[in-house]
């Protein structure tokens, strides 16, 4: 027998498994200029097509939210740019597994997003970055125009913190029945979010990104709790959102023809206008009714005629909640009809507030609606104020009155059947102004009213004693 033997004859070599390559063939337009992954940032430029930065490592942790922002290079014009992320989770050194796509987005400048790291991640890997031109790009192709670029990736455990809790809002100022969009802000992954709106509609909630109409006018706080495993944390933004009342239109009513049947007058609490024919329709918006909410407030409606008396149909409406209509529930405040002068009391909303629209409309036979065209008759509108002075809240009780002389010069004498305590005057204008006001001794024998310095005119006079109130009309020369 012979025995043959070599020595280290046969070599083996150790296979080292190795990705798939990709690249791009030309960035000589565009290229990956800034990859920002979680907290790792890299400022790239153009590496002709392909980069290998594995020796930098991306720190991630198994179940995080990773928010992520790229950012392309240009030569000149920018152009569409599609992008995708791979994590090689299970190490088998390719990207073809369930889940290993993990981002994907486009767009023609800086692309932001956010990808959650899978649960079971651990140990460290590869992730590969991809900007491709116009089209979606797959993990180990080659292909025109665009740019790649290898990570090492490792994983650990992770450290959950409190968050920082911040918010912002689409816009700050709206007009009432607008909404406002909530952005929530807060750091640190919350997983709860409690708001809070002051004069809001939703007034709470726990939407992460939640949108609230407000419709009253004022200025509003905001406040926001986020909360996580960690804790919690309140961020509370005082006068942030400004309502303003805005402007509104009304519809148009008139009465077509007013030659038979107008609005001679109306006197509304201590308010009085004689207003006589004015051709269907007269706005006197410039003239403000001040009335007191909740108060019962008395109402005279005087119609004119050019020769017989005809039936007339009268109805006053508020804009309480100053939409711009007079359809909603309540709005329409009081109703009559009659051939002369009607006179009542009308209960003021108790919850009516700053400034709106009052409508009176006098039609010939029928009810009117308040955007009707009707053949004859007659509309005012008027401006209302509520809480001013001008209207009070006491009891309207006609006492016998004695005023004198009319027109007056310069000194008023008033005589009133019923002894009091000092008595308050009140003299308004024709807009429902406060011109004068003074407190007199009312013994039963009457008192005298200095006049002097008024411009001539009409005015309302209110009479005020032992809470009772008396309004009488007066012409001032």
């Amino acid at each position: 027998s012979d025995t043959e033997t070599k020595a280290s004859y046969i070599t083996v070599e150790e296979v080292v498994p190795e990705y798939c390559a990709s690249k791009g063939n030309n960035v000589n337009y565009e290229w990956i200029a800034g990859v920002e992954i979680g907290t790792f940032t890299n400022n790239t430029g153009a590496n002709s097509g392909y980069a290998d930065f594995t020796g930098q490592t991306v720190e991630l942790a198994a179940g995080q939210n990773v928010d992520v922002t790229f950012t392309p290079g240009f030569a000149s014009s920018s152009y569409s740019e599609y992008w995708t992320i791979w994590i090689d989770y299970n190490g088998d050194y390719d990207f073809d597994d369930a889940g290993e796509q993990v981002y994907t987005g486009n767009g023609s400048s800086v692309v932001s997003g956010s990808f959650t790291v899978a649960s079971n991640a651990s140990g460290t890997t590869r992730m590969r970055v991809t900007m491709k031109y116009n089209a979606a790009p797959t993990a180990c192709e080659t292909f025109s125009y665009g740019e790649v670029e290898d990570y090492t990736v490792t994983f650990g455990d992770i450290v959950v913190v409190k968050p920082v809790a911040n918010f912002t809002a689409n816009t700050t100022s709206i007009e009432v029945g607008q909404s406002v969009s909530f952005s929530d802000l807060s750091t640190n992954n919350p997983t709860a979010w409690s708001w809070s709106f002051t004069g809001g509609t939703p007034s709470t909630s726990s939407a992460q990104n939640p949108t609230v109409t407000y419709n009253t006018a004022g200025t509003y706080q905001v406040s926001l709790t986020a909360t996580n495993s960690a804790g919690s944390d309140t961020e509370t933004k005082s006068a942030y959102i400004t309502v303003t009342q805005g402007s509104v239109s009304y519809c148009a009513s008139q009465g077509n023809n007013s030659s038979y049947e107008w609005i001679e007058s109306i006197e509304f609490g201590s308010f009085s206008n004689v207003s006589g024919n004015n051709g269907g329709y007269e706005d006197f918006t410039n003239m403000t009714v001040n009335l007191t909410p909740g108060a019962s407030e008395a109402i005279t409606l005087t119609p004119g005629f050019s020769g017989s008396t005809y039936t007339e149909y009268w109805v006053i409406w508020i804009d309480y909640n100053k939409d711009g209509d007079f359809d909603d529930s309540g709005e329409q405040v009081g109703s009559g009809n009659g051939t002369g002068t009607l006179s009542g009391n009308l209960t003021i909303d108790a919850n009516a507030s700053g400034t709106t629209r009052m409508r009176v409309t006098m039609k010939y036979n029928a009810a009117p609606t308040s955007c009707e065209t009707f053949t004859y008759g007659e509309v005012e509108d008027y401006t209302v104020s509520f809480g001013a002075k001008g209207a009070t809240g006491i009891n309207e009780i006609a006492q016998d009155v004695s005023i004198y002389p009319q027109p007056a010069d310069d000194i008023l004498h008033i005589e009133m059947t019923e002894a009091g305590n000092v008595a308050e005057v009140v003299l308004y204008n024709m807009s429902g102004q406060v011109v004068k006001t003074t407190k007199l001794d009312n013994n039963g024998q009457g008192f005298d009213l200095d006049v002097s310095g008024q411009a001539g005119g009409i005015y309302m006079l209110q009479i005020i004693t032992d809470g009772k109130v008396t309004s009488k009309r007066i012409v001032i020369k």
